[in-house]
């Protein structure tokens, strides 16, 4: 068994008067099938990626599966792992799903996202969020205008994430040394790296909060990626469940767009 389980329903009395009302809300969307009919195993990243994944309380991602749950007629079972263990583990059949996950055609051979036909539907996303470029402040010989990448160093990048394809695309050289936003920024202080590229979300919560690295690194003004997020479910499980895990998106899509779930987004801190 796997011991780094997390994110049980007790931990949900942690949301705010606000988001305990919205979700309640929100239970009276209409449901799929019975509650806890199947068990879905998922995987997620064991870092901070905020406000979408936490380690310390729910993040949005797993308030909104949270929700849903009931609605579709099957039980969450979150697990709290490295992402590209995540992968691994999906490949492997040891867990169901992963989330959240950009879109790559790599991970069509152990994954299923879902489609439009034979393209993806950002309808049924998780969230919308991309990856950004940080550099020392005032670095000038680091640049990223959209189209063209200058560097003088290597890029810092967490192992498994899809912006590394992109960043080899451009011929950058990477670095998958640490696998902490922290360090990636510690790293770059001391010059073993010439930028780090992260969910910009979590970057810029970094430098907001830590005084470490506020005022000493900045994210450039361009974005590497803006893209949406999935609920990836492995091949195995798909086969055996399809109409479970189309519930399950068709669900996601619907609690989303939402106006109970908009409190939920904007009363999270």
């Amino acid at each position: 068994m796997i011991s780094d389980r997390i994110f049980k329903t007790k931990t949900f009395h942690r949301l705010s008067v606000i988001g305990f009302f919205a979700t309640y809300f929100l239970l009276s969307l209409p449901c799929f099938g019975e509650p806890n009919e199947i068990t879905i195993a998922l995987c997620q990243d064991s870092e901070n990626v905020y406000p979408w994944t936490l380690q310390s309380r729910p993040g949005l991602n797993n308030i909104l599966l949270k929700i849903i749950e009931k609605k579709v007629g099957v039980s969450f079972d979150f697990i709290s792992a490295p992402w590209q263990r995540c992968q691994l583990m999906m490949k492997t059949g040891k867990v169901d799903g992963m989330f959240a996950a950009s879109f790559l055609f790599e991970r069509q051979e152990f994954g299923v996202y879902p489609m439009l036909g034979a393209v993806i539907d950002p309808g049924k996303s998780l969230m919308t969020d991309g990856f950004s470029l940080y550099r020392r402040r005032n670095d000038m010989s680091v640049n990223w205008d959209g189209k063209t990448l200058n560097t003088n160093g290597s890029i810092g990048v967490q192992r498994g994430r899809s912006v590394a394809v992109m960043l080899q695309e451009l011929k950058a050289e990477i670095d998958f040394g640490s696998n902490h936003t922290e360090d990636n920024f510690r790293k770059l202080l001391l010059g073993r790296l010439a930028a780090v590229a992260l969910r910009t979300s979590d970057g810029d919560r970094i430098l907001a909060t830590n005084r470490e690295f506020n005022g000493k690194i900045e994210k450039l003004p361009t974005p590497l990626s803006e893209k949406p997020f999935y609920l990836v479910f492995s091949t195995q499980f798909y086969a055996e469940h399809r109409e479970k895990a189309q519930d399950v998106w068709r669900m996601i899509e619907q609690v989303r767009n939402s106006p109970d779930y908009a409190v939920i987004e904007n009363s999270f801190r």
